[in-house]
């Protein structure tokens, strides 16, 4: 069946995979210093939620390209920021009455989120332009094909850097130390591999029921790459 590219965005499902997408990242600035094991992986709660973001991304930057992938990291950015802000207000920023005991557990649960929120904001920006990039070139490189193993590479390299730049965060944070980061490090890059691997199936078979039903399947032949346009821009 052939698909047309199209710049008429009446897509029936593109909204609710967006609100899927940005909601997400709140879960994960309120899960990161939770510890969890799993086997013999000591990790932090958000890496349960991070593959999903990328699962998400994937799929949208695989069925309506790159254009609307630019510009949904760039919504995310200042969406992240809004949440943060008022969350840190809230908690710090208000008095509390002097006789409540808990808010030790408040300074323990969001210590630091202010700079970890900023290098995991800007590693976010990295590994996802560098993730939807590297799914909308293989595309056109692969004719379509094999997205399941154009995702996992993609996605491997993207959150590897992610990772890596928001660890850095947490080490000026001194929150772990940096023994504990490379511990951390190598534990999470191991999860979200599996991860990864595991999702791809289920991704490519949505994407390739969105393809059916939203009629389109958007080739990046003549799309400029360039990260900041801050729009969608026919080319």
């Amino acid at each position: 069946m052939n698909y047309q590219n199209t710049e008429k965005y009446n897509y029936k499902f593109l909204l609710m995979f967006i609100i899927f997408y940005i909601s997400t990242f709140p879960l994960v600035g309120l899960s990161l210093h939770k510890p969890v094991v799993l086997g013999p992986l000591h990790l932090q709660a958000s890496s349960l939620i991070y593959p999903l973001t990328f699962f998400l991304a994937d799929i949208i930057t695989e069925v309506y390209g790159y254009k609307i992938s630019r510009q949904l990291i760039w919504c995310q950015i200042p969406c992240t920021i809004y949440y943060q802000s008022i969350l840190l207000l809230i908690l710090f920023g208000v008095p509390t009455p002097v006789n409540w005991q808990y808010q030790y557990a408040y300074d323990y649960v969001f210590k630091g989120m202010g700079i970890i929120g900023f290098f995991g904001d800007f590693g976010l920006v990295i590994g996802f332009f560098l993730n939807s990039f590297l799914i909308s070139k293989w595309k056109i490189l692969l004719k379509g094909k094999y997205f399941w193993l154009r995702a996992i590479g993609a996605s491997v390299l993207g959150e590897s850097i992610q990772l890596s730049i928001g660890l850095i965060g947490t080490f000026f944070a001194k929150i772990w130390t940096p023994s504990e980061i490379i511990i951390l490090f190598s534990n999470v890059i191991i999860f979200r591999l599996i991860m990864t691997i595991i999702l791809s199936g289920p991704a490519n078979i949505i994407a390739t029921l969105l393809k059916k039903v939203e009629r389109t399947d958007i080739y990046d032949y003549k799309t400029n790459f360039n990260p900041f346009i801050f729009y969608i821009k026919n080319e």
